[in-house]
């Protein structure tokens, strides 16, 4: 979702959509290209610009990306938690305002928010924002950082994947809610007619301290963001087999086109 031209306002003044704002009359301050699905995130409201603290950077935001989350805070059955903001959209990409210590002016970011992605600025910590690649457009990079992070995280701190080369590590057991999840273990290869030689060079440190081969990993929801994530960091690692579970055949069509193996309809 990418954002239009700004409106003309009062100086810093900025427009935003809030979790809580009906639709307003007049032109929106977002676009996308399926309007009736996106109906729900043209309601705005003018308010005080975001402003950076210490350790912040100021970024103009070009594009946000669309989570189930923001979907759920529009209808109202998601409110923000305590501390976050009262503007949708946790994830945004766009163009360095006000410099902190790591980027500087005009430099192209993405970002993880606490919300606030749905706005013409927005206010972070520079060590949740990244520079984007030359090879990706403002609208990619904002899709980046919810979903690839959190399936990262569910990779290498939940189910504990690590180098095979590299001594074992504790196992950190917190993750963010998600409708997707991985789990890896050394399954048997009469069951899932693969070959136990195949090779991988990663292994699953598990609570128990043992260090078990990845041979197979089951991706719930592999269809969604953090699925498809899952599916093409598991692909991009050299996993032998990616087994995907999703709730129909065109979505699990899909999770083969990116490196799925295997496949199971859930309905």
């Amino acid at each position: 979702m990418v954002l239009s031209a700004p409106l003309r306002r009062l100086p810093h003044m900025m427009r935003a959509v809030l979790v809580d704002a009906a639709p307003l009359s007049g032109p929106p301050a977002v676009e996308a290209k399926n309007q009736q699905s996106f109906k729900l995130f043209l309601g705005s409201a003018a308010m005080p610009q975001a402003r950076k603290e210490k350790n912040e950077i100021l970024i103009r935001v070009c594009a946000a990306g669309v989570n189930r989350m923001d979907l759920l805070q529009k209808r109202g059955k998601y409110p923000p938690p305590p501390g976050a903001s009262t503007i949708l959209g946790p994830e945004a990409a766009g163009v360095v305002a006000s410099s902190g210590k790591r980027f500087r002016e005009g430099d192209r970011v993405m970002a993880l928010l606490q919300g606030g992605g749905y706005a013409e600025y927005v206010a972070v910590e520079e060590g949740l924002c990244m520079p984007i690649p030359s090879t990706l457009s403002f609208s990619q990079a904002a899709a980046i950082p919810e979903n690839w992070l959190t399936a990262y995280q569910l990779l290498h701190f939940v189910a504990g994947l690590q180098p095979a080369s590299t001594p074992s590590s504790a196992c950190f057991s917190s993750s963010p809610p998600s409708s997707a999840t991985a789990t890896a273990d050394s399954l048997n290869s009469s069951e899932h007619g693969e070959r136990q030689t195949d090779a991988c060079p990663f292994v699953c440190a598990g609570a128990s301290g043992r260090r078990l081969p990845i041979r197979s990993v089951l991706i719930h929801a592999a269809a969604s963001g953090v699925g498809t994530a899952l599916v093409q960091l598991c692909h991009l690692l050299a996993i032998p087999t990616i087994i995907a579970s999703a709730g129909s055949d065109e979505k699990l069509q899909l999770c083969k086109t990116l490196g799925a193996r295997k496949s199971k309809n859930e309905n």
